[in-house]
């Protein structure tokens, strides 16, 4: 037995319009997607500095539980992160 919850719910989906929303959604998504493509070489840095703050974030805390002020944290794992790179290029790219 259906609850009124599920059947308020499949009626709702039941009475939307695919059709209408096909021809309004289709456009938008072609002009997004082309506006994002445009604009890709601006929106590269926000990119990878959003990407950045999200992988630094978790150790930045973790500093901060050992009382080391936040800025000093996010510039320790940055160093950290940049002599891993170095590193690894000297690795694999003997001079």
């Amino acid at each position: 037995m259906n609850t009124p919850l599920e059947t308020s719910t499949e009626e709702a989906i039941a009475q939307i319009d695919w059709t209408r929303m096909a021809k309004f959604l289709a456009p938008t998504m072609i002009i997004l997607g082309g506006l994002f493509y445009l604009l890709s070489p601006m929106l590269t840095p926000f990119l990878l500095g959003a990407l950045l703050a999200y992988f630094v974030h978790p150790a930045v805390d973790h500093f901060a539980q050992w009382r080391i002020p936040r800025a000093v944290g996010a510039v320790l794992c940055i160093a950290i992160g940049l002599l891993c790179i170095v590193g690894f290029v000297l690795v694999v790219l003997p001079l």
